[in-house]
């Protein structure tokens, strides 16, 4: 956890550095519905999950940032023979993002954008005593629209439907579409 703080206090440092006008700093919680692979492991829909992100506005259209996530997944699966299996995924995307803004000045302002970077997926299977954890890291992306609200004039809300894509790693993928909403908090540079 102490590097991913080290990479988010250094990224928001050098947006400052580089004398942009704003960062946005926000916090979000994420209902994630699973996909493809990930689906066939795990179908229910995730309502434990949450975002931190910065974004350094290097134009008033366009951002750069470091995007953390977890979201975790939760099963139980009955095989009606007294048997119980409980399945969990627990998924922490770590991403350098990027956002395009249509109309950055309005009060509404709609984006697109993407992440790329490591996801770490924590796969549990848990049957009688025995609860094998594997932990694999993978490559992914994250191509996001959402609309950034200007509540006021620091505040804003974030809200946003984002594909996470993790590519295969030891046979396995992962896929989840997500729904997030949350505060961020613009903070002038100069």
């Amino acid at each position: 956890m102490k590097p991913v703080l080290a990479v988010i206090l250094t990224l928001l440092l050098s947006v400052t550095a580089f004398g942009q006008q704003n960062v946005l700093v926000g916090l979000t919680y994420n209902v994630s519905f699973p996909t493809s692979d990930t689906k066939d492991f795990i179908d229910k829909t995730s309502f434990a999950g949450y975002g931190f992100e910065g974004r350094g506005f290097i134009k008033p259209n366009f951002s750069y940032g470091l995007y953390f996530g977890w979201n975790n997944f939760d099963d139980e699966l009955n095989s009606g023979t007294n048997s119980e299996e409980l399945r969990s995924l627990d998924v922490y995307p770590i991403t350098l993002i990027f956002h395009y803004y249509f109309q950055p000045e309005a009060r509404i302002a709609p984006y697109i954008g993407t992440g790329i970077g490591p996801y770490r997926i924590d796969q549990r299977i848990k049957t009688s005593n025995l609860s094998p954890k594997k932990v694999r890291w993978h490559f992914g992306v994250a191509p996001d629209v959402g609309l950034r609200i200007l509540l006021g004039s620091s505040v804003n809300a974030l809200l946003s439907l984002k594909y996470h894509y993790a590519f295969k790693t030891d046979g396995a993928t992962f896929s989840s579409f997500g729904l997030n909403f949350g505060l961020a908090y613009a903070l002038v540079t100069n």
